[in-house]
């Protein structure tokens, strides 16, 4: 039976000098989503997890909720370590952004700073090396940037832009599979994924415009073997919709993925899915309750002892949506 740990650390681990699997409170907090998607697959960690949760569990899987504390021959769940100078690559912001920038993908008024002078108001900046969704800065985070300046790192700095949707498109060996909203916070954060049946949120001429730089998108890529995800977004400027096409690149197993799994194991027929998690405080003594107040549409995900708490929710359209997530909210 496979052992595999949630290394949702990969980002930070990809640039050490060696990758160390550890049960950490990092790794742990989302590593339950591993046995929701690959039920075969046992979880590596230092944590217990109470019967009421796995029973819970048992109800909509038919297996037991595989875990242990056993150490030998762990593999990484959410990313691996081979072709590690590709995904070095691919996941420097520095060096994704500047390809972007090259070829009309994105920044605008892009460059790469050393030096704390060129820190000025109406930009952002990211850290190349940082965790998806973090390591972004504004202006009022100077005392934040500087440090990594005077370490002698650099940092991007590209327009702030007006921001109106965040999507992704999820790959798999160099091809484009599918593609699924993100629900961001202002301050970049994700916080959940929305699939929809095709790809209403973005315009037929959208659409189009994207399948058109798939094959710039791809050569980036290179060789690339397994599964990741490319962040895109649509933004505003004079009074016009735009797509930013490359952002970032996620080298592994995002929550987009995952939520994208657990729809095709849960939810297979429904046309409108959401993932959402946050510091919700329903008891999994409560899930059934709420499982059958939602006509079976609400399926909580996660055990009692975790930080955040994880929700599937199937709908026949956003109004339904807004409806069954306000039964948690």
């Amino acid at each position: 039976m496979e052992t595999v740990i949630f290394n949702a650390d990969f980002e930070w681990q990809l640039f050490q000098n060696s990758q160390q699997l550890k049960s950490t409170k990092k790794t742990q907090e989302f590593e339950y989503l591993v046995n929701w998607v690959e039920p075969g697959l046992t979880i590596h960690t230092t944590r217990d997890y109470a019967k009421e949760y796995q029973r819970w569990y048992f109800k909509f899987s038919h297996e037991a909720f595989k875990y242990s504390r056993e150490e030998s021959d762990i593999k990484p769940w959410c990313g691996n370590f081979s072709q590690l100078p590709l995904k070095r690559k691919l996941q420097d912001k520095s060096q994704t952004l500047s390809f972007a920038a090259k070829y009309n993908l994105g920044p605008i008024d892009f460059e790469l700073i050393s030096d704390q002078s060129k820190i000025q108001p109406g930009f952002l900046y990211k850290y190349p090396k940082s965790l998806s969704g973090m390591g972004h800065y504004e202006f009022k985070d100077r005392e934040k940037m500087i440090p990594f300046l005077d370490r002698g790192e650099i940092l991007t700095k590209e327009k702030k832009l007006d921001r109106v949707l965040d999507f992704s498109t999820l790959w798999f060996d160099g091809e484009l599979q599918s593609f699924y909203q993100n629900i961001v916070t202002e301050n970049y954060q994700y916080r959940g994924t929305l699939i929809q049946e095709g790809t209403p949120f973005l315009t037929p001429e959208q659409k189009e415009e994207f399948n058109l730089k798939t094959a710039l998108l791809s050569s980036w890529l290179e060789d690339y073997q397994g599964v990741l995800s490319i962040d895109s977004f649509i933004y505003e400027e004079n009074e016009m919709e735009k797509i930013y096409f490359l952002s970032e690149v996620n080298c592994r197993k995002t929550m987009g993925y995952t939520a994208s799994k657990l729809k095709e194991k849960l939810f297979p027929k429904e046309k409108l899915v959401k993932f959402i998690f946050g510091n919700y405080k329903i008891k999994v003594a409560d899930y059934e309750k709420l499982f059958e107040k939602s006509a079976k549409k609400i399926i909580a995900l996660s055990p009692d002892d975790h930080k955040f708490k994880c929700f599937l929710i199937a709908a026949n359209d956003l109004e339904e949506l807004r409806k069954l997530e306000s039964l948690i909210s």
